[in-house]
């Protein structure tokens, strides 16, 4: 059993639903995985496809565990990953939907994975050949409770961010700090 294969059921088995994405790539799904959203793939069926493809990586749907993964430097206790580029994805629990998105508020280089797309998950390879890894002792596994996204962050990731940015963005600057010294 390939190493991606054996990830992809043990994701399954933990409640997580396992999207093909194309080998190498963090973009790309191998598969139409809208339809994952309404229904995951059995572990018969993640056996079948890795099996067929082992080179497949792996990405996961946030939004069906509830939880947010944000791309930015260390939160303590929250599972982590080490993405090949230097990037640390930080997994996060959520008690409402928010919709995932590219350079949030209006930062560059912040994104979030949840409602309506995915994160790429370890042991999963990018265009060079270089793995996403978890943080020693902060895998998913590691640390099944996920500590909450704070507050304010789920609160302004749910407001019209780039026009919150474009119209308040001394504001935004402000509720930066704020959720970086109280909320976790």
């Amino acid at each position: 059993m390939s190493e991606l294969l054996e990830a992809a059921l043990e994701y399954r088995r933990r409640g997580f639903s396992p999207i093909p994405l194309r080998p190498g790539e963090k973009e790309f799904p191998a598969v139409k995985w809208k339809e994952m959203q309404e229904e995951p793939w059995t572990e018969e069926q993640i056996r079948d496809y890795w099996t067929a493809n082992p080179d497949a990586n792996i990405g996961l749907h946030p939004a069906e565990q509830n939880f947010l993964a944000i791309d930015v430097d260390g939160y303590k206790d929250a599972p982590t990953v080490r993405s090949p580029r230097g990037g640390t994805h930080i997994y996060l629990g959520l008690t409402e939907k928010v919709a995932g998105n590219r350079d949030i508020l209006g930062i560059k280089y912040i994104d979030t994975r949840s409602y309506g797309n995915f994160i790429l998950a370890p042991p999963s390879r990018n265009k060079e050949g270089k793995r996403y890894q978890w943080v020693e002792g902060k895998s998913i596994f590691d640390n099944p409770i996920l500590p909450p996204a704070p507050k304010r962050f789920v609160t302004a990731l749910q407001n019209d961010s780039r026009r919150l940015v474009e119209s308040k963005a001394g504001e935004v600057i402000e509720l930066n700090a704020e959720f970086k010294q109280t909320d976790g």
